[in-house]
């Protein structure tokens, strides 16, 4: 069947009234008598009610009805047909026949609803029969033949039948449609031009123009051009993520640990999918505790040397633990210093040079009693001394000759004071040790063999004796039976024999005093072994001197040098140990290297042969503090770990063992 919108019409008169004069009461807030309205309040009267199809009614300032806006609308008896809710108007039948509309013949009227009067078209009568006549009936009683007011173009329910047969509008229009300019909520989100309060950021987008659609919905094609939380894309400008995209972002970047954030439904991450110190949650990759949450393990589990957990730090790490610093090897035995200035000693025993007031020998580290606030250790073959940070100096173990430093040649088992103040570096060599004061003069003490103390005397002393013509002093090294030392300009000084020209200066003459050396300038660091001295020159390079016959020199020769000979293939360097009879150097990354006599894998390198030129330790390449002792190596990394390698037959490697190694072995816990 054809169907033809058909129109209710609004009974109310339409005649507009003449503005009388304003009431005098117009403007005070109140709808008084003889007022249709007062601003706002339009008592309950609408465009609709009216008679008008739509519009906005509103009210003038005399306190009368405004329907100007209801006017755009019309409504039925204005002479025009308003097509949405009109079939005709007056005499003005928009053309339309009863053959037009289905009927065989007759003619057709308007009624007073601006409606078509049918009933003068032949089949008019069949409508009651029961039955939809599809050709010229839209329904037939209460058989909308499925139709509605949305239908029809209207909103809402209400659609009814005609006596005519045709369908009833007339509630369908007082539910408004999209298009009459009136916003109904309950169906529509806009109206035209109307937006409501509605905008592109009140529905969450981040900018645009909003519009309304042709279907009275928001028309957001603008708006998205912007974006909005949820649409997986990230808007920088308003947007810490969305969905998956995170953007360039990391965890990391954000001030926390390392990963990857996820992002929330509100487009912020979730700062909870990172972790950092400080929200009392252990991750364990990063944090040995987290407030007052302590986690599992430890020290050593948490990549401490050592220690017993006992509470966190700010920083999230483990209070109790203990990190090396630096680190002294001897002849058999090694000791090395903590971040919190603990002693911790190995090996060999038997003079007490573990300083843990036994004879016994450990291959674990054990902690030193009786020293703390300790900044530096030194370990000559029997004997060890320790700098405080008060500028003390502490000895144990053999004390033949004086080389404790106490007054007297007793051994002792736990820490001594010597008999010096006000010292910032120390040295310990085979039977006698040194130290240079604030004041960067030069104390030495024990065996004076061959006047390896510098005081011009060969006698013993069991108390620091100063050397001699000796000032403006920066590191000493004491080897076997010679010292040298380097001022802070870089000078070298040697004294003690020179046999093997230990002291570098083209003579094998010794002397009971230091001694000038003219044939290298500008040194940084300085390291003795037994017979031959190593040093880093001002270009960062390393030069070495005296005994050569294991390769000790580094020059590519097993030669006695009685002069500097520059170490092959190294540079960079930050600083250099000397052993018996070998050598290493760290280069300023960390990277270790050794040469000289590798027996028992004292080189590091997985052999037992002898290099005369600098080889890699394996996998040692972020070392700080490197040592060498009489057949062994020992080094501490940036992660506070000892690491050893060479001869092990007393366990000075640390590594709860007696086997010999030849690649680096992590020293086990402390005891």
């Amino acid at each position: 069947m054809k169907l033809s919108v058909l129109v209710f019409s609004i009974l109310l008169p339409l005649a507009c009234t003449p503005d009388k004069s304003t009431p005098d009461n117009c403007g005070n807030g109140v709808l008084d008598n003889g007022e249709d309205c007062e601003d706002t309040n339009l008592n309950g009267s609408s465009c609709m009610s009216r008679g008008f199809y739509g519009g906005n009614l509103g009210c003038t300032e005399s306190c009368k009805f405004d329907e100007s806006a209801c006017e755009i609308f019309g409504y039925c008896g204005d002479g025009l047909i308003q097509g949405d809710y009109e079939e005709c108007e007056g005499s003005d039948l928009n053309s339309t026949t009863c053959l037009s509309l289905g009927y065989p013949s007759g003619n057709i009227s308007c009624d007073e609803n601006c409606r078509f009067d049918v009933s003068g078209c032949e089949g008019s009568e069949n409508c009651g029969d029961g039955s939809i006549q599809w050709e010229y009936e839209d329904c037939e009683g209460l058989d909308l033949n499925g139709a509605t007011c949305e239908t029809v173009g209207f909103h809402g329910d209400g659609l009814g039948c005609t006596d005519s047969c045709r369908f009833d509008i007339s509630s369908c229009i007082s539910n408004g449609r999209c298009g009459d300019n009136i916003i109904q909520d309950i169906w529509e989100d806009c109206d035209s031009a109307l937006l409501g309060d509605a905008s592109c950021t009140s529905l969450g987008y981040y900018d645009g123009i909003l519009s309304c659609a042709s279907d009275c919905s928001f028309n957001t094609t603008n708006c998205e051009s912007f974006g909005i939380c949820g649409d997986g894309t990230k808007q920088s400008a308003y947007e810490d993520c969305d969905g998956t995209d995170i953007g360039v972002s990391t965890c990391e970047s954000m001030g926390y640990y390392p990963g990857l954030p996820t992002c929330m439904e509100n487009c912020t991450f979730n700062e909870a999918s990172c972790g950092r110190c400080g929200d009392n949650l252990v991750q364990t990759a990063y944090e040995d505790c987290d407030g007052t949450a302590q986690g599992t393990g430890t020290c050593r589990d948490f990549g401490y040397f050592g220690g017993t957990p006992s509470g966190c730090d700010t920083e999230c790490h483990a209070l109790g633990c203990s990190e090396l610093q630096q680190i002294s090897a001897g002849q058999y035995h090694t000791c090395a210093v903590d971040q919190s200035g603990k002693v911790f000693c190995w090996g060999r025993n038997n003079a007490g040079q573990l300083g843990n007031n036994s004879t016994t020998d450990s291959n674990v580290p054990v902690h030193v009693s009786g020293v703390d606030s300790a900044s530096m250790v030194a370990a000559g073959n029997e004997h060890t001394c320790a700098l405080r940070t008060d500028g003390t100096v502490w000895c144990w173990g053999n004390g033949a000759d004086g080389r404790l430093g106490t007054g007297n040649n007793n051994n002792s088992l736990v820490p001594l004071p010597a008999v010096i103040s006000n010292v910032r570096y120390i040295s310990a060599g085979e039977t006698h040790s040194c130290a240079v004061k604030n004041d960067n003069t030069v104390f030495c003490w024990g065996d004076n063999a061959n006047g390896k103390l510098g005081d011009n005397s060969n006698t013993d002393r069991s108390t620091p004796a100063q050397a001699v013509n000796l000032v403006g002093i920066n590191k000493v090294a004491c080897g076997q039976n010679h010292t040298c030392a380097i001022t802070v300009g870089g000078a070298l000084w040697c004294w003690g024999t020179n046999a093997s020209g230990q002291y570098g200066n083209d003579s094998t003459v010794g002397a009971f005093y230091p001694t000038l050396v003219t044939q290298i300038t500008g040194l940084s660091d300085i390291a003795s072994g037994s017979n031959h001295v190593c040093a880093i020159a001002s270009d960062a390079t390393a030069w070495c001197w005296g005994e050569g016959s294991s390769g000790q020199i580094g020059d590519g020769y097993t030669l006695t040098r009685d002069t500097p000979h520059q170490v092959k293939n190294l540079t960079g360097l930050a600083s250099i140990t000397a052993g018996a009879n070998h050598s290493c150097a760290v280069e300023t990354g960390g990277m270790t290297w050794c040469w000289g006599n590798g027996a028992n894998g004292r080189l590091g390198n997985s052999g037992t042969s002898d290099s005369d030129e600098p080889v890699a330790s394996v996998g040692m390449t972020s070392t700080v503090s490197i040592t060498g002792g009489t057949t062994h190596t020992c080094i501490v990394n940036t992660d506070g770990f000892a690491w050893c390698w060479g001869y092990n037959i007393f366990g000075q490697l640390g590594d709860n063992s007696n086997t010999q190694r030849t690649v680096p072995a992590m020293t086990a816990s402390p005891q």
